[in-house]
């Protein structure tokens, strides 16, 4: 796994 996706899990909130 990415560390960007991982990053994306961990904090959703910086998706939108």
């Amino acid at each position: 796994n990415f560390p960007l996706d991982l990053a994306a899990l961990e904090a959703p909130s910086t998706n939108g």
